[in-house]
């Protein structure tokens, strides 16, 4: 399991005494994983909740961009690996959906109990608009976990070059990801074994990359957008997150307490990703 699926499960499953008392007794609980790309998550979360909620039951759905993850000639095919041979039990033809960034979410309001995403927020050009259909899926009590990297950091998650995603021009970036790359810092070797690509086709891709599919905010920002769309946010488990690092820990268990770590957040932002939860 990755060790970021690891915590965001491990968030949720910290979040469980507060959505009990908005639960029925029996009822099953439907999580939406929003920016869903092949199902990983989906499918780590499937495998990891069951025994946690063993009696209720839990349904977990996807959705996608047409313009981003959905979009990729493979997409399908690859989802079929990671999700319909694994679990052939589900219908995944209606639990993975698929729309426009400028289209509505294509689920009904009020559906979901808990929505989560991984090193998805970074991608949504109008998060005004993500956060008020997260508000229109979610119950009355609903939550979400987002984990995600801010403009803060210090390298770019995507290419792994230090400041990439800080360049507002092409030039300025594909000059920043050439200079690391042929120092040997960031993804660049990895893609030449892997792929066979070349510097110039590495830079390439990236500048385009960052270009069309990246738009990185400050955690202030993401935190203020949040609460304009009337959900109490909090920066939380970040932490946790760390005690995890240091333990090297890659197994889903709750976390202990539900305090806020906005001051260790906003160090952490420099060097990693870090986990809002909002409550509507």
């Amino acid at each position: 399991m990755k060790f970021s699926h690891a915590h965001i499960l491990s968030c949720v499953l910290s979040e469980i005494a507060r959505m009990e008392k908005t639960l029925g007794s029996g009822q099953r609980l439907r999580i939406l994983d929003t920016g869903c790309g092949h199902g990983g998550l989906i499918a780590d979360a499937l495998l990891a909740l069951d025994e946690y909620f063993e009696g209720r039951g839990v349904e977990i759905y996807g959705f996608e961009v047409q313009e981003h993850g959905a979009g990729r000639q493979r997409y399908w095919d690859d989802l079929n690996e990671t999700l319909y041979s694994r679990f052939p039990d589900s219908d995944w033809s209606d639990r993975i959906r698929v729309a426009s960034s400028s289209e509505d979410w294509p689920f009904d309001d009020g559906f979901f109990d808990l929505v989560m995403s991984n090193q998805v927020l970074e991608h949504v050009e109008g998060l005004e608009g993500f956060f008020a259909q997260q508000s229109r899926v979610l119950k009355p009590g609903g939550l979400a976990i987002h984990h995600f990297p801010t403009v803060e950091s210090l390298v770019d998650p995507h290419s792994g070059v230090p400041f990439g995603h800080w360049s507002r021009s092409d030039v300025c970036r594909g000059r920043n990801l050439r200079v690391f790359s042929r120092l040997g810092i960031g993804k660049y070797e990895n893609y030449r074994v892997r792929r066979g690509h070349s510097i110039d086709q590495f830079v390439d891709e990236f500048v385009d990359y960052l270009r069309q599919f990246t738009f990185f905010r400050t955690l202030h920002t993401v935190e203020s957008l949040s609460k304009s769309a009337g959900f109490a946010t909090f920066a939380r488990y970040n932490v946790a997150l760390a005690r995890r690092w240091v333990d090297e820990a890659e197994d889903v268990w709750p976390y202990c307490g539900r305090n806020e770590d906005t001051w260790f957040a906003r160090v952490l932002s420099r060097f990693a990703s870090v986990t809002l939860v909002c409550e509507k």
